[in-house]
């Protein structure tokens, strides 16, 4: 909850009040009171329902603006629910809690539905990309590859003589295994590999382009109308996949078998823009092994990489951004990732509070935005370690990568798929791609966080709402997001 936008109601008073939690997950008043009662009510079968209205962008740093969510290229709002019946009020909620991921604009509430639906109707077909039968070792972390031929794709249904698009992704997971599933990544090749691999020997196969990253609560993504990832020689496409899946089991349980994956929807109605993904940071681990941060006394350690801005100057023509994705573990507190152009910051993608337990790899919910040539990124990751944090792969360990899903697809030297992270040119001599990477060591008054402080001026006076439509209506019992929390005292 920490970061969380809160809406508490209490049954009780009839009362509605506008809150906010910090690290230390209590909930804390607004200066400014944005949230206004409209009704409640409790039904002939026990629900309560309550309906409370705010605006949009109440221009309060204590508030999380609520963005339009309408269009499927814009993330959902994730949401969490709290309630209890402790007179003194709100107090831990123990296990009367929920999460999900929402629209505030759409039709339904049912984010995994509505993407799904979405993809159904648009698509001509779909193949799953998973694990089959596997049993996970009684290890904490481990990353078995699973791997398909042109020639799996095939027999999965994907036809051979026509030019074929994929459209969108949606994670199938195996009921109950939930817990050991951190994160899949499914990398692609233009290479067929028939004969050469199979779902548990990808043998000497290299694959080295991302076409998706999952990790707990992505619900999905459905690409714009006009942008597909090519699939098949036909289509000049990808040929083969490979699904990287990261298990982690702590507690070393045995004879747990599964077969999850992800199912990949392709139409044959090309598209126009092909989609690339970009991945920044340290997005290969090449701090593996060390330890985060040093044995003084500061609290919090701050890593930058910054892309340069010679990256994409290799390109001449712009990108557009769908979504960026910013990934860290347990030890993550705050992320942000920055777009620098003629050596300033112009705009910031930012996780001000990071929550690995809600969404280790947490998209920005932002409206898609365009990359020029010359565009550099900054890409930075603050760690609170503990008991000597290390970077590594395990989930008790550390990452700092981004994965920004973008179109029209670049090229590096014709050759590569965009990427600039740290070590990118791999003792080569391609350095324009190098992220520069940076230490600091910090105090939690320099974290730079936004969210939490007061936008009340000196009199007491509150900031007017920025946006035209006055008020947002919210109709739920119990609600929390990273975007807001709402807490129903029964």
């Amino acid at each position: 909850m920490a970061g969380a936008d809160v809406l508490l109601y209490n049954v009780a008073s009839e009362e509605v009040q506008d809150a906010y939690f910090m690290n230390d997950r209590i909930p804390r008043v607004d200066d400014c009171q944005d949230w206004k009662l409209v009704k409640s009510e409790v039904t002939d079968d026990g629900f309560l329902i309550v309906q409370a209205s705010r605006g949009l962008d109440t221009g309060d740093m204590q508030d999380r603006r609520i963005h339009d969510d309408s269009a499927m290229d814009v993330p959902p709002s994730r949401v969490i629910f709290a309630w209890g019946d402790d007179e003194d009020g709100p107090i831990y909620h123990g296990t009367n809690r929920a999460q999900s991921s929402l629209r505030f604009f759409g039709e339904t509430l049912d984010e995994e539905t509505l993407v799904r639906e979405a993809l159904i109707e648009q698509s001509t077909g779909y193949i799953d990309v998973r694990a089959k039968d596997y049993r996970i070792k009684a290890q904490e972390t481990e990353y078995p590859q699973f791997c398909f031929s042109e020639q799996d794709l095939f027999d999965k249904g994907v036809p051979a003589d026509v030019e074929v698009h994929v459209i969108g992704f949606q994670a199938i997971d195996t009921a109950g295994n939930e817990q050991y599933l951190h994160h899949y990544i499914v990398y692609a090749s233009n290479e067929p590999y028939n004969d050469e691999i199979s779902n548990l020997n990808c043998g000497n196969a290299v694959f080295y382009d991302p076409a998706y990253v999952w990790t707990p609560g992505d619900r999905g993504l459905v690409l714009p109308e006009d942008v597909g990832v090519p699939l098949g020689e036909k289509s000049g496409g990808f040929r083969s996949y490979m699904l990287e899946t990261h298990y982690n089991n702590p507690n070393l349980d045995e004879g747990v078998i599964d077969s999850s994956g992800v199912r990949i929807y392709y139409t044959t109605k090309t598209r126009k823009h092909d989609m690339g993904v970009l991945s920044l940071g340290d997005a290969i681990l090449q701090r593996y092994g060390t330890r985060v941060g040093d044995d003084g006394p500061e609290q919090f350690y701050e890593y930058s990489y910054e892309c340069p801005s010679s990256c994409s100057s290799l390109f001449t023509q712009p990108v557009t951004v769908l979504r960026e994705y910013l990934h860290m573990h347990k030890q993550g507190s705050r992320m942000y990732q920055e777009v620098i152009r003629d050596g300033k910051a112009i705009r910031r993608s930012n996780i001000d509070f990071f929550q690995y337990d809600q969404n280790g790899n947490q998209v920005v919910q932002q409206q898609p935005y365009q990359l020029f040539p010359g565009d550099g990124f900054k890409t930075v990751c603050y760690y609170e370690p503990k008991n000597d944090t290390m970077f590594g792969l395990s989930t008790q360990e550390e990452m700092c990568a981004s994965f920004v899903y973008y179109y029209p697809k670049m090229y590096l030297f014709n050759v590569y798929p965009w990427a600039c992270f740290m070590g990118a040119s791999s003792g080569t001599a391609f350095t324009s791609c190098d992220a520069a990477p940076s230490i600091r060591a910090l105090n939690d008054t320099q974290m730079e966080r936004m969210f939490g402080t007061s936008s009340a001026a000196p009199d007491g006076s509150c900031p007017s709402s920025q946006d035209s439509s006055a008020s947002a209506a919210l109709t739920w019992v119990c609600f929390a997001v990273a975007s807001l929390i709402f807490v129903g005292m029964l």
